[in-house]
């Protein structure tokens, strides 16, 4: 089973390396611990994450971090669609993979809870990320 610890990040990074492609390494690292924030957080307050890969859902109102990562950075883009406790629709995030160290998050919905990860984690996520670079 695929954990936050062993998925799709950490693979393609560990490739990376091993080609010798440090800076390649550094920003899926960069794009992997900002995903991780965004997930991690819509897990802890009780909503569902469904992941589109940009031709398929991949997976559908899951809370398991193992399952989410194993469905995400299998193409260039995921589209994060998030639900409340109550299944009702809170929201997305588009996910670019490749633009630069934090510009993975492409676009998200402006909604209350969207707004709050976007400012109250990946924001400050960022910003301390980019002065530790």
């Amino acid at each position: 089973m695929t954990t936050i610890e062993t998925n799709n990040f950490k693979r393609t990074i560990a490739e990376a390396m091993a080609r010798g492609e440090v800076a390649t390494a550094e920003r899926i690292e960069m794009e992997r611990k900002i995903v991780s924030a965004i997930v991690i957080h819509a897990i802890a307050n009780r909503m569902t994450i469904s992941v589109y890969d940009g031709e398929k859902w991949t997976l559908a109102r899951s809370r398991s971090c193992g399952d989410i990562f194993a469905s995400l950075f299998t193409a260039d883009e995921d589209r994060l669609l998030l639900r409340n406790a109550d299944g009702d629709k809170v929201g997305w995030f588009c996910l670019a993979y490749g633009k630069d160290d934090y510009g993975v998050v492409s676009d998200y919905t402006a909604s209350h809870a969207c707004e709050a990860i976007w400012h109250d984690v990946v924001r400050p996520l960022a910003d301390n990320l980019e002065m530790g670079a």
